[in-house]
Formats: C-alpha cells, sequence, structure tokens
C-alpha cells in the first residue's frame, strides 16, 4: 500500500514529454508549408492552432502602456541593469589591426543586420524574456529586432517598447519561428532567432537552424527546488521565479 506521503509527491511530478517524433514531424509540415505558401500559411496555422490572427502590433511609448505602477517600475529597473551589463560587456570589444611583411591582417565586430527574439506567452508573458533578448540586441546596435510573440499582454507590449523592439508580430508556436526564418509581410528573413519557447518553438528552430543562426535549443529549468528549514521561504520564491 502506497503512503500518502508517495501520493502527495506523485501529484507533483512532471507530466511526461510528448512524443518527439509527432513534434518533429508537426512542425516540418508547418515549415514547409510555410516556405512554399508564406504569409498565407502562417495565417491559416495561426488561426488554427491559437485561432488569433497573425499580425503586427504597433508598439507605443512606454509610458503609455496603462499598467500597474509596481509593475512598471520592475521593468524600468530590470531594463536599467540589463542595460548597464549588455553596455560593460561591449566596452571592450574593440576593433584591431596589425600589418606585418605579409600584409595587413585585424578583426572587426559588426551588429547582426536583423534579429528576431522570440518571448513565449502561452500561458504567462514572460516580460524578462523581451528584456533579456532585445536589449542585448539594441546595445550591439542591431538595427531590426523583431519580437514575435502569441502574447498581446499590455505589460509585455511595454516591456518590448523599453527594450527596443522595432517590429511586433503577434505570432506564437513553430509558425513564428517559421515567420522569422522564411518572413512575413513587411518583415525579411532575419539572421538569427533567440529566446525560449515550448517543444514546438524548440524543434522549430532546430529545423530552420541551416538557413538562419539561432541561440540555442532551450530544455526545462527548474524540475525541482528542494528545501529543509529553511527559514527564508521568499527565496524558494525567487529561484523558482
Amino acid at each position: 500500500m502506497m503512503s500518502d506521503k508517495y501520493n502527495l509527491v506523485k501529484g507533483y511530478i512532471r507530466p511526461a514529454f510528448k512524443d518527439q517524433s509527432k513534434i518533429e514531424d508537426t512542425v516540418a509540415k508547418i515549415l514547409d508549408k510555410i516556405k512554399v505558401h508564406g504569409d498565407k500559411a502562417v495565417q491559416a496555422i495561426s488561426q488554427k492552432i491559437d485561432q488569433q490572427d497573425a499580425q503586427y502590433i504597433e508598439l507605443l511609448p512606454f509610458e503609455d502602456y496603462q499598467i500597474e505602477s509596481g509593475l512598471k517600475d520592475a521593468i524600468q529597473s530590470a531594463h536599467r541593469r540589463i542595460k548597464k551589463f549588455c553596455q560593460f560587456q561591449i566596452k571592450d570589444l574593440n576593433n584591431d589591426q596589425f600589418s606585418d611583411e605579409m600584409g595587413d591582417f585585424g578583426f572587426t565586430y559588426q551588429p547582426i543586420e536583423r534579429i528576431g527574439a522570440y518571448i513565449p506567452g502561452g500561458q504567462f508573458p514572460l516580460i524578462s524574456t523581451a528584456l533579456m533578448t532585445l536589449i542585448p540586441a539594441k546595445v550591439a546596435g542591431c538595427p531590426v529586432r523583431v519580437a514575435c510573440s502569441p502574447s498581446d499582454h499590455p505589460a509585455l507590449l511595454a516591456a518590448a517598447s523599453l527594450a527596443g523592439a522595432t517590429q511586433f508580430l503577434h505570432i506564437g508556436g513553430a509558425q513564428a519561428i517559421g515567420a522569422l526564418s522564411y518572413g512575413f509581410d513587411q518583415t525579411e528573413p532575419v539572421n538569427l532567432i533567440v529566446g525560449p519557447g515550448n517543444a514546438y518553438v524548440n524543434q522549430a528552430k532546430a529545423q530552420v537552424q541551416h538557413r538562419t543562426q539561432i541561440d540555442t535549443l532551450a530544455g526545462p529549468s527548474e524540475l525541482l527546488i528542494y528545501a529543509n528549514q529553511i527559514k527564508q521561504p521568499e527565496w524558494l520564491m525567487f529561484d523558482a521565479l
């Protein structure tokens, strides 16, 4: 007979991952449709899967968004700190060269022309992702910074605006990665796609990386946090968030 403690723990076990081969096949079909049919495919897939139109959202100045003052302050504070760190990182990236009897040699740092930042928002809008993907691109001098998310939450739009998005595409899932890689409407194909996502987004990034650079294939994190007689329970909350 199983103990009550076992049943309690069992209730918190992470659900098993879906069949990866099915995800690969589904994503491949989505990307093939986008490759062949372009915008029409992105629109049809978005309507079928997310029940929403794939569209641009015009970003307002950060100050114009009506969000709770505490959240607004937190976004601004995070923006300042991330920007400061990015500026610290970039200050030593200087172009350099030398010459000898064999010729001239050197290296040059150049910003990527177009980046696409995928910002998850299926259950909760990940405001931090908007900040951590778009701010480095702006500090680096990338001229085109496309934010892409299934969420149109005002706080997320505000964060994307403050972080420097030049466009915001209201598209999610594998179709969003396809739109960034193959282009969508007024948006040319990007050179680099960054940002985490679910299994379908991850698989889409894996399948387009032969034509579009990606940052990484992110895996699940924070599977379990174990604490024993902790005197500061809020620390657990900070770790989880």
